[in-house]
């Protein structure tokens, strides 16, 4: 298994700008990947609120593609909370992500 991560920086995406009250150089997304099994999985992927809607999120997703790509692993996979109210599912069909796979998660507390 190999792991890698990508963060962006206030600025350094190309096409982005300067939101109100950024602070040059503050972390405004990441994207955490890892690759198993013979294909590339997003673990995890955040964009700051204040900075959505600017597509760094999709960028970064490509560029997780793109690495993925390059170390020899064509497909990627991962999950999410169908009812995510962040907008998740668009942005992962608009990656060029379909779903493959959907189930239900129960859960047990101790009373």
């Amino acid at each position: 298994m190999r792991a890698g991560a990508q963060a962006v920086r206030d600025g350094e995406q190309a096409g982005a700008q300067r939101g109100p009250g950024d602070r040059r150089g503050e972390v405004v997304g990441a994207c955490l990947g890892q690759t198993a099994g013979g294909e590339g999985f997003v673990r995890q992927l955040a964009v700051a609120p204040s900075q959505r809607g600017r597509g760094l999120a999709l960028a970064l997703l490509r560029e997780s593609f793109r690495r993925n790509v390059a170390r020899g692993y064509p497909a990627a996979i991962l999950g999410v909370d169908a009812a995510n109210p962040t907008g998740a599912l668009v942005l992962y069909e608009k990656a060029g992500m379909r779903v493959h796979e959907q189930f239900t998660r129960y859960d047990w507390t101790p009373s």
